[in-house]
């Protein structure tokens, strides 16, 4: 998994998924969702890809639950 995570497209697609599944939206906490893909809040913050995803794909899921 950990490879996986440098496509940018597939970590966004992990992290939607995960994120909605933990229903982010509402808890606005990603711990959880970070935590079952093996990643941490650090991991997301230094690495541009990781970080790039994680933005776009809270900002979506933030969006759809307004």
């Amino acid at each position: 998994l950990q490879e996986l995570m440098k496509d940018e497209q597939f970590a966004y697609e992990a992290l939607y998924y995960e994120l909605a599944n933990h229903e982010y939206g509402y808890t606005g906490n990603e711990s959880e969702a970070l935590r079952d893909l093996g990643l941490t809040a650090d991991d997301v913050i230094n690495t541009p890809t990781l970080n790039r995803a994680f933005c776009r794909a809270a900002r979506e899921i933030k969006s759809q639950d307004l």
